[in-house]
């Protein structure tokens, strides 16, 4: 999607910049009632109007926002296959189960192995184009459950997205000045960091639908204050309430977890990164090491032009460690 578009005029030749599509919205909606209408009803039609023809998939984790999707796919299209992915030891098939068998929804569990998700970091690279390793690892399992589903699925309906714009990165503590200026700050950098990127479904060459990134959810989420969205210390508070009488009450108000901390992603990658420079390291210190690795994966993709299924991992390691 163009961030903008160029405009002539007619009286001389200038280049201007006009946002093609801003968020850029005065809050509206301080009620909470209201919020809450508004959420359901633009969500359900967001969904309800996607060109889906045959059953569609949905990768859940349990928690509230796959599990929306879900429900609303399956209002809208039947019960959708569900697929919840991990390791043996780190996972949240526990969860995931039971909301599936809540709704009676068909579901899967895949176990994830390390060269599957070495070589799914590559792919995800090769698609989004970046070194950027914190939104690589988000997408890391969530590429590896879309392969796994869109093998036998034409679409999925995905539950990415609303962290970005209901607060879901919101801790104790924060102002709600604080809250706002993040949640803008992560819309902008999803322009860039290729999250919803259509490069990430044509690697399948199926069709992968974010609800909550269509333009009218967005521009509700904008609408709506900070206040509901970050309200008794419950990130997304706003969106849990909105979708209580359908969910289950352990779903409606689990706490967050993302999906690279829940599969064991992080954790994976941050021992790489810790055996690689032979020393514990602390936060800031991993985030570094990790965008080198995705840096030098970048250049094998980019700069000598090798295809990503040609890409071994043991030659990243092997470049990083040249570096340093």
């Amino acid at each position: 999607m163009p961030e903008a578009i160029c405009s002539i005029t007619k009286v001389q030749i200038k280049a201007i910049l006009i946002p093609y599509y801003s968020v850029f919205r005065s809050i509206d909606c301080l009620a909470e009632e209201r919020a809450n209408e508004l959420i359901s009803s633009v969500l359900e039609k967001v969904i309800k109007y996607l060109p889906i023809k045959n059953k569609p998939a949905c990768l859940i984790s349990g928690g509230v926002d796959s599990s929306i999707v879900a429900i609303l796919v399956s209002k809208n299209f039947g019960k959708p296959q569900t697929l919840s992915l991990g390791f043996p030891d780190h996972n949240e098939f526990p969860e995931a189960s039971r909301f599936a068998r809540s709704r009676n929804f068909d579901y899967d569990e895949y176990i994830v192995n390390e060269n599957e998700l070495e070589q799914s970091f590559i792919e995800v690279i090769s698609c989004v184009e970046h070194y950027h390793s914190i939104y690589v690892e988000y997408l890391t399992p969530v590429h590896i459950g879309n392969k796994v589903l869109l093998k036998d699925f034409d679409s999925i309906v995905s539950g990415y997205g609303s962290d970005i714009i209901f607060g879901g990165f919101a801790k104790r503590g924060n102002s709600f000045s604080d809250i706002s200026t993040q949640i803008t700050s992560e819309y902008k950098t999803s322009l860039w960091s290729a999250e919803t990127s259509m490069a990430l479904a044509n690697f399948y060459n199926k069709e992968i639908y974010y609800p909550y990134y269509d333009s009218e959810v967005i521009d509700l989420a904008f609408r709506i204050s900070t206040n509901l969205k970050f309200k008794n210390n419950i990130e997304k508070y706003i969106l849990r309430t909105s979708f209580k009488d359908v969910l289950p009450a352990e779903t409606a108000w689990r706490e967050k977890i993302g999906i690279h901390q829940s599969s064991g992603t992080e954790n994976y990658f941050s021992s790489i990164a810790t055996s690689l420079v032979g020393k514990t390291l602390k936060r800031e210190q991993l985030r570094v090491v990790k965008d080198r690795i995705a840096f030098e994966c970048l250049k094998l993709l980019m700069e000598n032009k090798i295809h990503h299924s040609s890409i071994d991992f043991s030659e990243i390691k092997r470049r990083f460690n040249e570096v340093i």
